[in-house]
């Protein structure tokens, strides 16, 4: 029975939250805060994802991995700062990734 009433209400949830834009449209506008926030919603929801993989990051026989995900997630920031558009910033982190692995490796 309680996971009934936690799926209705998580369902009720998510009916309200894609569906509050819609029916709130013109009558309110949000204040310019959040409309700032909502610009590094991607940039904040990508570095999560890139901190948690560079935090557990291992490949077998390869000690150096961590270090050259390390350098990479720093160039990337160092770009995403300068307010590159987000297919440079990771295409960028790919190159320099593959780059300080290469140069980690030969050490």
């Amino acid at each position: 029975m309680i996971t009934l009433l936690v799926v209705l209400a998580v369902g009720a949830g998510s009916y309200l939250m894609r569906s509050g834009p819609i029916l709130w449209h013109g009558r309110a506008q949000p204040p310019p805060w959040v409309d700032r926030a909502a610009l590094l919603a991607a940039t904040s929801a990508l570095a999560a994802v890139v901190t948690s993989a560079v935090l557990h990051h291992e490949r077998a026989g390869h000690p150096e991995a961590r270090l050259a995900a390390i350098v990479a997630v720093v160039a990337a920031l160092t770009l995403s700062a300068r307010k590159v558009s987000m297919l440079r910033v990771i295409v960028a982190g790919l190159a320099v990734y593959e780059l300080a692995s290469l140069a980690l490796a030969t050490i």
